[in-house]
């Protein structure tokens, strides 16, 4: 019998006309190595102007994946970075929708 998959969430890119997703549906909860590789599977959908507006939205994402207790952050979360100064609505998405995420990675 296979296990199901409880934790469940994105990251996406929103704003300025871009709608585009990176999500996660798993067993396990999301470890923060396969969180940052995730955010660098978004990163190559976007267009460069895309990125470009989005590099500090980017960069605070990680910080908070890597801010996160090692037990990770529980559903329901939402967090959006926002570029500063801010740029229309210009962010990038972190949504816990089902279990846990950002656990520590095993050594």
């Amino acid at each position: 019998m296979a296990k199901e998959k409880r934790h469940r969430g994105r990251f996406q890119a929103q704003g300025n006309g871009t709608e585009k997703s990176v999500p996660w549906t798993l067993v396990s909860p999301i470890t923060k190595s396969h969180a940052y590789s995730s955010i660098e599977k978004l990163k190559c959908k976007l267009t460069q102007a895309e990125l470009s507006a989005r590099q500090d939205c980017f960069k605070k994402a990680s910080l908070f994946i890597q801010r996160a207790p090692s037990y990770g952050i529980s559903a329901f979360f939402k967090h959006s970075c926002i570029p500063f100064p801010p740029v229309k609505d210009i962010r990038v998405d972190i949504d816990v929708l089902a279990g846990v995420a950002f656990i520590d990675d095993k050594v």
